[in-house]
């Protein structure tokens, strides 16, 4: 009996590491949104990219369709040339420069991303409407198409609730180095990552909060408005 018990055991701490490897792995992004301060001359041009909306497209849908002709020329990253969208027909242009940078490059790039800050966003369909949510009880407002930054204090938590006690909970405790992150109150074009069990500094409750992976979330930091 005690054999078949540690028999279980061992399969289920090794499900959890390939669990959490593979969470790894889904973190992984080819196509880097470069931060503005990196020197594109350490970098190689591939080609600049412009892309217009459709009806029905979004921000994310004109990254990917950019990201899909970027990397079959060999592309790793990009950053933001501009971003314009029409008040009165909605089309939204999104041009990017596509770059192939080093591992070292990149490394430094990310060096170079903020820490210890959560980037929460609505979505970009620029209608003016509100949406609120709480960041330590205290009631905030975003508009739609701009995003609230929130900074979070040498050894203090930071608590945000969208939908109150049935709603979702996001929890971060400063650290050093800890990355930033980027959020939606709304599920607009999010990338849904569950984060493991075992995170620290971070925990989630099922409902209106998902978190958006740091390369879309760093491109609509340089699209959108912060909401003031």
């Amino acid at each position: 009996m005690k054999t078949q018990i540690l028999i279980l055991i061992l399969t289920i701490t090794t499900l959890n590491i390939f669990g959490q490897n593979k969470y790894e792995r889904k973190k992984e992004e080819s196509f880097v949104c470069l931060e503005p301060a990196i020197n594109s001359g350490s970098l190689k041009f591939i080609k600049t990219f412009k892309c217009v909306s459709n009806e029905g497209d979004d921000i994310q849908s004109l990254l990917r369709a950019i990201r899909v002709e970027a990397e079959k020329l060999g592309a790793n990253s990009f950053k933001v040339n501009s971003f314009s969208r029409n008040d009165t027909t909605k089309v939204m242009t999104l041009t990017l420069d596509a770059y192939l940078a080093s591992k070292q490059m990149l490394e430094l790039n990310s060096a170079m991303h903020e820490d210890n800050v959560i980037y929460i966003f609505c979505d970009d369909k620029f209608n003016g409407k509100e949406h609120t949510f709480k960041i330590n009880g205290e009631q905030k407002t975003i508009k739609s198409g701009t995003y609230y930054k929130c900074i979070i204090k040498e050894n203090s938590e930071v608590v945000i609730n969208k939908g109150g006690v049935t709603g979702g909970t996001l929890k971060v405790k400063w650290e050093i180095g800890n990355p930033a992150r980027f959020i939606s109150i709304t599920g607009f074009t999010f990338m849904d990552i569950p984060r493991p069990s075992n995170a620290i500094g971070v925990g989630f409750s099922t409902g209106k909060i998902y978190q958006m992976t740091a390369n879309f979330g760093l491109l609509l930091t340089q699209t959108l408005k912060i909401y003031e």
